[in-house]
């Protein structure tokens, strides 16, 4: 399942520090169409555990500041 969010952040600014962190996750959707340069497109299957999706929710909220 693909979905965007609307970070607080600049979407590149969140995926380098994630980097930082060790994840490769989203795609800053800036100067696409329509979106911001909030915007991150993020996509999850049925490969990625519960586990994992909570893990990427951690370090999202992590890297957001919260």
């Amino acid at each position: 399942m693909d979905f965007t969010v609307r970070l607080p952040i600049d979407a590149a600014e969140a995926r380098r520090r994630l980097l930082e962190k060790g994840v490769l996750a989203g795609i800053p959707l800036g100067g696409f169409s329509f979106f911001t340069r909030n915007d991150m497109l993020l996509t999850v299957t049925e490969a990625h555990s519960k586990r994992h999706v909570d893990l990427l929710v951690d370090l999202l909220d992590s890297v957001l500041g919260g």
